[in-house]
């Protein structure tokens, strides 16, 4: 509907047509979601831009033709025409930002704050009120300038305020929604207590609206919203400030005091391995006994001579696979793409053709490319991992990750990418219509193929 607000059509549209799985599926997903984000931003932005402000830039109303024609205006002014950045952890540590600031944004774990601030309408402030923009041409005729006065008797004031609570809870509501949709993995929301408040008029916050709206409660390790239950991990944490936000922190000598009063002294506790995602996956699934290798084609190590990394091969290796494999016409091209030599590229497209060749003979003559992939955790975060390769045969999958270097017991060297194979099988069964009938390993150094049958489990 063009009278829809735009930031509700975005939203509605966005969602209607599937555009984030549809960005998952392009070449560069990571930028695609980005530039969504951008334009939920732009149009988020457009309805919280002051109405006397897009007015006087000659934008009458919030629906959608008004809104492509003020988003067409800002291409022209400086730096707003450039595409954002699609790293989530581009920043050396953590960022702090506002809500607001959030706007656009994406990070791997979000931790949200402050729901029990207030956003009630203030005394003092101006507000132009709008009968209805059916007729552009007598908008302004018909507009109305309005204040709310701040007396010293609350009762007096509140009169005056009531007419702009619904505004306020609106407003609160979409910039409640902006901060909880940040997280790409894992998001941390700190809830506050209850206000108390149990005459109206009750305290705009966003608690209430999680309460009220969504009839948010908490359990041991679930969270319970909009009828839904979501598995979480909940902490319940004591209502006394720690001794490091207290009194004798501030009042601290300098070479005592602690940044912002927020760190204790305590004894360096042994270091602990970081290990990557996809490692850290748990499963009960076993691994089957029997697992066999075979040589699909020849081994080849690549040398990279730009490539002075071990894990920027890697990602060497990979990217010229998906390529060769996915788009074989475009070979003369991975040489500069991926920063390889002409040797390495013709022994990974022949790696390519005879990979494509032992899965056709296995029955699995459909392949599909580093498909993404969204993995439930048991604490109730999600893992977004990218599978190298889903071959796909009449009675089901087999799933085939690619991986380089020396490998001198394939089975053993497999067990250690076990809970990582487990788990992308089990979340291909549950989103596919075919069974998983294996997993493997490419070993592009020697060119084998390790297999996992689970069709005998």
């Amino acid at each position: 509907s063009l009278a829809m607000p735009v930031d509700v059509l975005v939203h509605q549209v966005i969602r209607a047509a599937a555009l984030r799985t549809w960005c998952d599926q392009l070449d560069d997903p990571a930028q695609m979601r980005a530039d969504l984000l951008r334009f939920e931003a732009e149009a988020a932005a457009f309805i919280d831009a002051h109405r006397d402000m897009r007015e006087a830039s000659g934008f009458y109303g919030q629906s959608a033709h008004v809104f492509l024609g003020w988003l067409e205006s800002r291409m022209g002014l400086k730096g707003e025409d450039k595409r954002p950045n699609p790293s989530g952890a581009e920043a050396d540590g953590i960022e702090i930002v506002t809500w607001h600031g959030s706007k656009g944004r994406e990070w791997p774990v979000v931790a949200v704050a402050c729901l029990d601030q207030k956003h009630d309408p203030r005394g003092g402030a101006f507000s132009t009120c709008f009968p209805g923009f059916e007729d552009l041409d007598r908008v302004i005729e018909g507009a109305t300038l309005a204040y709310a006065p701040a007396f010293a008797a609350p009762e007096a004031t509140e009169r005056f305020l009531a007419r702009l609570r619904p505004e306020a809870d609106e407003t609160t509501r979409r910039l409640l929604y902006v901060a909880l949709t940040r997280a790409r993995n894992r998001l941390i929301v700190e809830w506050p207590q209850d206000d108390g408040a149990d005459e109206p008029p009750f305290p705009i916050t966003p608690r209430r609206l999680m309460d009220e709206r969504g009839g948010l409660s908490l359990g041991a390790n679930t969270v319970n919203l909009g009828g839904q239950s979501f598995s979480a991990k909940v902490h319940s944490l004591q209502a006394d400030l720690p001794p490091c936000f207290g009194e004798d922190a501030v009042n601290a000598p300098d070479d005592k005091r602690e940044p912002r009063f927020a760190l204790i002294e305590q004894a360096i506790e042994p270091a602990v391995a970081i290990v990557s995602p996809s490692r850290a996956l748990e499963t009960a699934r076993v691994m089957p006994m029997a697992v066999t290798t075979s040589q699909v084609t020849l081994g080849w190590r690549v040398e990279g001579e730009e490539l002075s990394l071990a894990t920027d091969k890697g990602t060497a290796i990979h990217e010229a696979l998906r390529i060769l494999l996915q788009r074989p016409d475009l070979a003369h091209r991975v040489a500069a793409h991926c920063r390889l030599s002409n040797a390495d590229v013709e022994a990974l497209e022949k790696q390519a053709q005879g990979l494509t060749k032992a899965l056709a003979e296995m029955g699995y003559s459909e392949l599909h490319i580093e498909q993404p992939l969204e993995i439930a955790l048991t604490d109730g975060g999600t893992l977004n991992a990218i599978i190298d390769l889903i071959a796909e045969g009449p009675e089901g999958y087999l799933i085939v990750d690619h991986k380089s270097g020396a490998v001198d017991d394939h089975t053993e060297r497999m067990a250690t990418y076990w809970p990582q194979l487990a788990a992308y099988a089990e979340a291909v069964e549950a989103a596919g219509d075919k069974p998983v009938k294996g997993t493997a390993i490419f070993w592009t150094d020697t060119g084998e193929l390790t297999l996992a049958q689970l069709g005998g489990e």
